[in-house]
């Protein structure tokens, strides 16, 4: 009997979250699919069941670090173990350097550094000792260039996961 191996993506409501999800499906795993976008999450859904895998889509506000804990959390409880982690999702907000505030920076790294450190950890924490898995922290190019109206987008892609 096949061992059901859970992965889980967030940001899967856009296209390179469904991407992944999809392709995680048709390589056999089970996938939870997370996004706060709840039409482009249930299209994602059903494109990873039509991939031929189970999927568990959790409508979770990433800005919400208890709310990402307790998605892996429901991962492994209602798919298995979890082998595969992908931290796609981000925010980016465009406006000028100058002309962001605060509020909205903060928002910027909850989404795209802590909840990657959120998920992260609890991942790892399943993932140790039973065999093992695999987290992908997706970054971007952008942190190469200068991108003025993405400068609170382009600093915490570039930037290691916080807490």
């Amino acid at each position: 009997m096949k061992q059901p191996r859970a992965a889980l993506v967030t940001g899967a409501g856009g296209a390179l979250g469904r991407a992944t999800a999809v392709r995680l499906a048709a390589d056999g795993h089970d996938v939870a699919v997370l996004d706060r976008d709840a039409e482009s999450l249930e299209h994602t859904a059903a494109l990873v069941e039509k991939a031929g895998a189970r999927v568990l889509a959790l409508g979770t506000d990433l800005r919400d670090a208890p709310a990402v804990a307790a998605a892996v959390e429901r991962t492994v409880t209602d798919l298995g173990p979890l082998r595969v982690l992908v931290n796609n999702a981000a925010v980016y907000p465009s406006r000028a350097f100058l002309d962001v505030p605060l509020a909205e920076y903060e928002e910027v790294v909850a989404v795209n550094q802590r909840a990657y450190w959120v998920a992260a950890q609890a991942a790892a924490r399943h993932m140790t000792g039973t065999g093992g898995g695999a987290i992908v922290n997706v970054a971007s190019i952008t942190l190469h260039g200068g991108w003025d109206s993405l400068a609170a987008y382009v600093s915490t892609k570039g930037a290691p996961p916080s807490p």
